[in-house]
């Protein structure tokens, strides 16, 4: 009876190593830019993670082949921040030195983000017109990982739900990101991976093609 219960003792631990490892894999986390995009790159400055989660650490994100999109190499285990000043939240810890008006007005879904599994701050560059100081995010909800985007040239577009504005670095274009796929600004994102760009600024009184 004493062999049985050593062996089980082993067999759980065991099984605790093995789901620790999972938790700490390093995995493909893909985000697309979609609408008026025809390339894209990310130029990285700085990065947040879960503690204890692996991260490729890059000065150019991965490019997706033959798409508009990114692949950041990263562990994908949510932190456990539920307060707006609980500094483990990847998003506040990247971006510190910012407003907290930041994460109110310049994030697509207009709410602070909680629990992320990660965040990456750096230029993006969309068919060469460079946005500086932009998050991109992945956060969780069930069994889906979704995305945030903003940045501190970025603003809420008008009423809009999941839509930004965000200035170039030289504050000649304002373009509009938008959060997922939908037919009307305003209505329910069905695709967490991706967003739209388009080559103007969003209100209301735009649709989506």
């Amino acid at each position: 009876m004493k062999t049985v219960i050593i062996v089980l003792q082993l067999c759980l631990f065991l099984c605790y190593i093995a789901a620790s490892n999972a938790h700490r894999k390093k995995r493909h986390n893909k985000v697309y830019f979609t609408g008026d995009a025809h390339s894209i790159s990310f130029k990285m400055t700085s990065h947040c993670i879960t503690p204890k989660q692996p991260f490729d650490n890059p000065v150019w994100l991965k490019t997706v082949k033959k798409s508009t999109g990114l692949d950041i190499m990263a562990g994908r285990h949510g932190s456990s921040s539920k307060k707006y000043f609980d500094t483990i939240d990847c998003t506040y810890k990247t971006m510190a030195h910012s407003s907290s008006s930041f994460f109110v007005t310049s994030f697509t879904y207009k709410k602070i983000p909680f629990a992320l599994n990660f965040s990456v701050e750096g230029t993006l560059f969309v068919d060469g017109v460079e946005f500086d100081q932009i998050v991109l995010a992945q956060g969780h909800h069930g069994a889906v990982n979704n995305w945030w985007f903003g940045g501190n040239f970025c603003s809420a577009a008008d009423s809009i739900v999941n839509a930004v504005n965000c200035f170039s670095i030289n504050h000649d274009h304002q373009w509009c990101f938008i959060h997922g796929r939908s037919d009307k600004l305003g209505f329910s994102h069905t695709s967490p991976h991706k967003i739209k760009v388009l080559k103007h600024a969003c209100s209301y009184y735009y649709t989506i093609d």
